[in-house]
């Protein structure tokens, strides 16, 4: 496996892990709190429910971003960027976490 970029999709890797990375450092100044009503607003969901706050999570942090055929998911280590075979993980913000956890 080459490290170099295939395609489009491979060259707009960087934008958008920095355009997500950027959204999560923002939540990150942010109490539990203060996250949960955020991702509530922003992902026009319930955050009640534990098993539903990863995906609210990634609804709002993805939300208007243009990924470019990368895909956000949740990872035990944080949110998980991929495509294909290439995949990186951004760490999450102790308030973040704390949100998913629903210790507030």
């Amino acid at each position: 496996m080459s490290n170099r970029p295939h395609d489009l999709t491979d060259l707009a890797f960087a934008p958008a892990a920095l355009a997500l990375d950027g959204r999560i450092a923002e939540l990150g100044s942010l109490t539990a709190d203060e996250v949960n009503f955020r991702v509530a607003l922003e992902a026009n969901t319930d955050t009640s429910n534990r098993d539903t706050r990863g995906a609210a999570l990634i609804a709002a942090l993805t939300q208007g971003l243009e990924l470019h055929h990368w895909q956000a998911g949740i990872d035990p280590r944080g949110v998980r960027l991929f495509h294909d075979d290439h995949a990186i993980v951004l760490g999450l913000p102790e308030s973040v976490r704390a949100f998913l956890d629903d210790v507030r």
